[in-house]
């Protein structure tokens, strides 16, 4: 099965999951302040995703990568710009397949964390999947680049059963593409 014949096969099943994350989790990421904004990496949030906080913080900044964004095979449109988009400077160097794109927050604000768009692939499907994944970042930067990257998405059986979707979605899936890039911040605390 293609990129295509998948993402047609997503958008059949409803664009994949519209949960928030594993239902087996025992902490929900989207509300945790307490957590840094390199934490949760690699936690699926199905796609499109209905997420409108990320580690308890809901003012947003976006920006699309350079990469091919598979629109002819179905992949939704992505943000183009967040709720605050003007608080974070974002540089973007490179072409499709060799971008770097790179984040950077105004002063008095912090960044909570990052969600990112992805195309993953796993060695044990015969499909691409479209999903969006809690992504990594610093405090008051980070950066993405084209490419592998450093950790996995696991999707289990279990989780999808939960949320009521086709259970061939289960695997651990590896990054190959990058969509867009969204940043959660808020003002720091004086």
């Amino acid at each position: 099965m293609s990129i295509r014949t998948a993402l047609v096969a997503l958008a059949t099943a409803g664009l994949l999951f519209a949960s928030t994350g594993p239902a087996s989790a025992a902490r929900n990421p989207e509300a945790d302040k307490d957590a840094g904004p390199g934490e949760d990496a690699g936690h699926h949030l199905g796609y499109p995703s209905p997420t409108i906080a990320w580690h308890g913080c809901q003012k947003t900044s976006s920006q699309v990568t350079p990469a091919d964004q598979d629109e002819q095979y179905g992949v939704p449109a992505q943000p183009t710009k967040g709720n605050k988009q003007n608080k974070v400077t974002w540089t973007v160097t490179g072409g499709r397949s060799d971008y770097v794109v790179s984040w950077k927050v105004a002063s008095g604000w912090k960044i909570c964390g990052a969600e990112a768009a992805v195309l993953g692939t796993d060695p044990e499907q015969t499909f691409d999947l479209a999903m969006q994944i809690g992504y990594t970042s610093k405090k008051g930067s980070g950066s993405a680049k084209a490419g592998p990257q450093p950790f996995k998405v696991k999707i289990t059986k279990r989780d999808l059963r939960d949320s009521g979707v086709d259970e061939m979605y289960a695997g651990n899936w590896s990054i190959s593409k990058i969509y867009s890039i969204t940043v959660y911040i808020t003002k720091k605390k004086r």
